[in-house]
């Protein structure tokens, strides 16, 4: 008799298990901003916005909100702080404005909105993160204009910096105009040296007894040549002479040089002449989101955010 009781109670039981299994949890929250509620679900959302936002996103950035949760949180949070502050301060986009630029956008394309919805699918977006990418740029070139662009000074040296930086190039490069006279061995050499010393003409010698014929015709002048282009061991001689200085013997795989810096000159690097218009801006870019950033944790501390994360 127990044992056809203790199986009628088991059998209530196992009739209904979902009575006692621990509930799902279906979403939670990961941050809260004043009075906005971020949770899990809104965090994957503002995933798949980063990813259509690749192309002004920096690569490393970009690849750390991807590999990085909290990272991607924080981004999320400072751009709802941004949102948030150009309504407060008569600064946030309408959506008629945005409808108006949407409109400029296909009539420059010569697309109807169909067709422009689905170029925007066949680059990973919809419609609404359009609109969401257009209203967060608004936002910051606002924030840029009223609060942030006096606190970024760009000179000439910080754009030069940041080129050399960037590109690993100089802007500013020097060039030497080198005359040479090239023999065979160190003793023709020190007796050509000698007959200079004496005040002998470096053309005329260099005409006589260079055995570069190639340059012996134009009193051994090489020409302008920057330091990367010489060879190391006249490189190391060269970079310490002032115009009109002689050196030598020096050797080199050719043979023995004796060298005479002409001239010298400083020319500015063409690349950076070039792209100086798009390096400013990317130091701009780079400067503005530095001061996000500050102006972020400030907002922090005047703003109730709390991450749970």
């Amino acid at each position: 008799m127990r044992v056809l009781l203790l199986t009628a109670v088991l059998g209530i039981f196992t009739a209904v298990p979902s009575l006692y299994a621990a509930p799902e949890l279906v979403d939670y929250i990961v941050a809260v901003i004043g009075d906005n509620i971020k949770t899990d679900s809104d965090l994957n959302k503002f995933r798949d916005f980063v990813k259509v936002r690749k192309d002004g996103i920096s690569p490393d950035e970009y690849q750390g909100l991807l590999a990085s949760r909290r990272k991607l949180l924080d981004k999320l949070v400072e751009e709802t702080l941004v949102l948030q502050y150009a309504e407060e301060n008569d600064l946030a986009i309408s959506e008629e404005e945005i409808n108006e630029l949407i409109t400029r956008r296909m009539n420059e394309l010569g697309m109807t909105r169909s067709q422009f919805e689905r170029q925007l699918r066949l680059s990973g977006q919809n419609m609404e993160q359009f609109r969401q990418s257009i209203r967060v740029d608004r936002a910051k070139a606002r924030l840029f204009e009223s609060e942030l662009k006096t606190r970024i000074a760009s000179s000439e040296d910080d754009l030069k910096r940041y080129f050399e930086n960037k590109t690993g190039e100089k802007v500013n490069i020097i060039e030497y105009r080198i005359q040479h006279i090239l023999l065979n061995n160190e003793a023709e050499a020190e007796k050509v040296k000698a007959r200079l010393l004496a005040g002998g003409d470096f053309g005329e010698l260099a005409y006589k007894y260079s055995v570069d014929k190639g340059t012996a015709s134009t009193k051994g002048d090489l020409g302008f040549l920057q330091e990367s282009e010489l060879l190391p061991q006249l490189r190391q001689r060269i970079v310490n002479m002032s115009p009109g200085d002689i050196k030598g013997p020096v050797r080199t795989k050719l043979g023995y040089h004796i060298i005479k810096l002409a001239e010298l000159r400083n020319r500015e690097n063409p690349n950076y002449v070039s792209a100086r218009a798009d390096i400013e801006r990317m130091f701009v870019n780079k400067e503005f989101e530095k001061q996000l950033t500050l102006w972020t944790e400030r907002r922090k501390d005047d703003f109730y955010v709390k991450i749970y994360l």
